[in-house]
């Protein structure tokens, strides 16, 4: 039985990373950059669909100026932004959820 315990324990570390509190801000940069990038493209093929609907380009660039991002509405509900499942975003909320709960660590154990 020990043995067997070891291999589950074994294979479930095999694909762990482990991320200091120092790496986060890193990894926030690189998940707020990939969705920047994912984000342009989808901004610039609304604005396309809307040129071609018959809008003026002034309008269809400020109606999707922040297209993707998260919005809080006056009613209280809030809009999630698109492109936070990325896994570098995945991974960075992981890891700023951790530190946040527990504020000693120094160091977090990221199993995809």
């Amino acid at each position: 039985m020990p043995l067997l315990l070891a291999g589950v324990l074994g294979a479930a570390g095999a694909g762990a990373e482990t991320i200091t509190r120092d790496q986060l801000s890193t990894l926030l940069a690189d998940c707020n950059r990939a969705r920047q990038e994912k984000l342009t493209v989808a901004q610039d093929a609304q604005i396309k669909a809307c040129v071609e609907r018959g809008w003026q380009l002034d309008y269809c660039e400020h109606r999707y100026e922040h297209y993707g991002e998260r919005i809080e509405r006056p009613n209280t509900t809030n809009v999630v932004g698109l492109f936070w499942d990325l896994p570098i975003c995945e991974k960075a909320i992981a890891a700023e959820r951790y530190f946040a709960i527990h504020p000693a660590k120094q160091t977090f154990e990221y199993i995809p």
